[in-house]
């Protein structure tokens, strides 16, 4: 059962990466183990290899490549075996055409600009939330540098902050 959820998963992130890389070389080792290659074997670039440290990140990366990519390298899901980087990016821009000269396979690595309108609408009520949740914090923390009356003091001592902090505890 996991084998196949894993197979699954890989055919689609293999079905993304057979059309999206045509220049270069790119090597992909998933959980189990398993190569799969794409591209020019005698490439222009330097042939890259990543591999995947669990199995639930190539089905992420298969909606989403440039958002899921980035992140599961930066959480180590995602290890650059062969090359670094800066390769893999220099090998995913030759075959994305950055300057937008390709709208198929931009859609394809990118698919959320299609729907970019909806993504970046400022909705009311998710505002409020991220406001609420960045700004609204309790008088007890205001008290803590503000005077009783919460009005700025310019010459308050930070021996004050510390002793209330101390009468507090």
């Amino acid at each position: 059962m996991v084998a196949e959820r894993l197979a699954k998963a890989m055919m689609l992130f293999d079905a993304l990466l057979r059309r999206l890389i045509r220049k270069g070389n790119l090597t992909v080792i998933d959980s189990a183990g398993r190569r799969h290659s794409y591209g020019e074997q005698a490439g222009v670039t330097t042939p890259v290899t990543i591999r995947f440290t669990d199995r639930a990140t190539p089905l992420r990366a298969a909606f989403n490549p440039a958002l899921e990519l980035g992140e599961a390298y930066m959480d180590g899901r995602l290890i650059i075996e062969q090359g670094d980087i800066r390769a893999f990016l220099d090998l995913v821009g030759l075959n994305t055409h950055w300057d937008d000269d390709d709208p198929v396979r931009l859609r394809v690595w990118r698919p959320w600009r299609s729907s970019g309108l909806l993504e970046t609408w400022n909705w009311a009520r998710k505002a409020r939330r991220n406001a609420a949740h960045h700004y609204d914090l309790s008088s007890k923390f205001y008290a803590l540098f503000l005077g009783e009356d919460l009005q700025y003091r310019p010459s308050r001592p930070e021996a004050a902050i510390l002793a209330r902090l101390k009468n507090e505890h």
